[in-house]
């Protein structure tokens, strides 16, 4: 038996030797592992990073294009705002227009009415109707320039009256003619 303990003894150091020899192979084959798993979480880190900086950034970039489309909806609707104010200044100045227009031709259909019957009025017709060209002549103008419309307007109330005046005038001679004779 003692024999047998050297050789069992050298077998329990060897199987011993084994043991460590494999136990320090594992331990640097797992070191290895954990270095590796180390490493790729690193990377995976950095790239998880990356990948955070750059949602950021598109994040941002989106914010900035949404801000920029804000604005640009915002110019739109005042462009549009603008727009619509001219086109209602546009259509007031029309009918402005219209009814400068309608006024004159009322004006001059009064003065035409009441110059028509009166033979003896005709010198002061031959004067109205050139008066009447010179006024349709004012209003065309007056399409192209609203403001020197009303004061053509104004002008042709003035040589009315004046008109009227001078029928009135013309109707007492005629009367203090006709009650003369």
């Amino acid at each position: 038996m003692d024999t047998l303990d050297p050789i069992v003894a050298g077998d329990t150091d060897s199987i011993q030797s084994d043991s460590l020899e494999s136990l320090e192979e594992r331990i640097h084959q797992i070191v290895q592992v954990v270095t590796r798993l180390r490493k790729e979480n690193e990377a995976a880190r950095a790239q998880l990073e990356q990948t955070l900086l750059d949602r950021d950034q598109a994040v941002a970039r989106q914010d900035e294009a949404i801000a920029q489309r804000d604005a640009a909806a915002a110019r739109r609707d005042q462009v549009i705002s603008q727009l619509d104010a001219a086109i209602a200044e546009r259509d007031q100045i029309i009918a402005e227009r219209d009814q400068s227009q309608a006024q004159y031709d009322q004006v001059a259909t009064e003065r035409g009415e009441l110059l028509a019957g009166k033979a003896a009025l005709e010198a002061a017709l031959d004067k109205a109707a050139a008066d009447k060209q010179a006024a349709v002549e004012r209003a065309a103008r007056a399409l192209a320039a609203l403001e020197r419309t009303s004061t053509e307007l104004e002008s042709l109330k003035a040589e009315r009256t004046k008109v009227r005046t001078r029928i009135e005038k013309l109707l007492g001679q005629i009367d203090q003619l006709s009650g003369a004779s």
